[in-house]
């Protein structure tokens, strides 16, 4: 049964570690390409990708939950710091 990325995500603030996997698994490879939009190394996309997860993680108990929808271009923006440092 494939969860909603609602449910997805209150169970990633619960400590999921099974929820990070499903929304990494969901969402690594369209962000990486998206955000080689913005570098000119794939390698560096996927660091970046791999930051973005790592604070997911790190600061998954402050997500808010209400009306919860993941759209790539909100994960992406979550990782624009990285992308400017480029």
């Amino acid at each position: 049964m494939k969860l909603s990325d609602a449910q997805i995500l209150k169970n990633l603030k619960e400590g999921s570690p099974d929820a990070y996997k499903q929304l990494f698994d969901r969402y690594y490879k369209p962000l990486s390409v998206y955000a080689f939009k913005y570098c000119d190394s794939f390698q560096l996309a996927e660091d970046i990708v791999q930051d973005l997860f790592i604070k997911l993680w790190d600061e998954k108990r402050y997500l808010k939950l209400e009306n919860a929808k993941i759209k790539r271009t909100n994960l992406a923006h979550m990782g624009m710091d990285a992308i400017e440092i480029v």
